[in-house]
């Protein structure tokens, strides 16, 4: 059966956990904890050498990166076809946005996350203001394009229903949920492209956040003015 290694709090890995969950593909969850560093252990090393999730293992062969993950169990397990279109210029147009997707919304929503949450909470030093200007400045960019690019005539990305695309870019702008953060503020397509999202997909978008939704009320609690 496949083996599945991932943590619910990467944003790649909530993807594919989505995906597998929606498409009722059989997995076995072989869990990676990040914060404790078991992606640095021998044994997950010899599934991924670059030592990050999510990974798969399929009956021996070996996979890594979210998208070629996602591109082969939807063609080994027939999904259907709005996930990554038969239609050439309907699928150029998801491949785009997949393409974009790294060097834009994912570095900054990323690295934001990393500054603003991961690394204080771990280290115990403050925020890096300066780098967290870049990145916010980044991310408005990034949602901007989105909005006024990605989203104007469609109501998916690239689509006019969801495909590997939006559940990449969704998993993605949901981090920002911890850092109380709303992307879609002032940017009425993209509220209603994330709800459209989020209504096609559960209750499996729910399932694959709890661990996200539980650290952002950890998070909450903490910061909460003691009286």
């Amino acid at each position: 059966m496949l083996k599945f290694y991932f943590d619910a709090l990467s944003q790649p890995s909530r993807s594919v956990l989505i995906f597998l969950k929606y498409n009722k593909i059989p997995y076995t969850e072989c869990l990676i904890n990040l914060v404790k560093g078991e992606h640095h252990s021998d044994e997950f090393t010899a599934v991924n050498p670059m030592r990050k999730v999510p990974a798969i293992d399929d009956d021996g062969f070996l996979l890594t990166e979210s998208v070629a993950i996602l591109k082969y169990l939807g063609a080994k397990h027939h999904v259907a076809d709005h996930w990554f279109p038969k239609d050439l210029k309907t699928r150029t147009r998801i491949e785009e946005y997949l393409h974009w997707h790294h060097l834009n919304a994912r570095i900054n929503a990323a690295m934001l996350f990393q500054n603003e949450i991961l690394i204080p909470r771990l280290t115990g030093n403050p925020i890096n203001t300066k780098r967290q200007q870049r990145f916010e400045k980044g991310l408005e960019e990034s949602l901007d394009f989105i909005e006024n690019y990605f989203l104007k005539e469609t109501k998916f990305l690239g689509s006019d229903d969801v495909s590997l695309s939006d559940l990449i870019a969704s998993c993605e702008l949901s981090q920002l949920w911890i850092a109380g953060r709303d992307p879609c503020q002032n940017r009425p397509r993209l509220g209603e492209w994330l709800a459209g999202v989020q209504d096609k997909l559960n209750p499996h978008f729910d399932d694959g956040h709890k661990m996200l939704i539980r650290l952002k009320r950890r998070i909450e609690r903490e910061n909460k003015p003691k009286l």
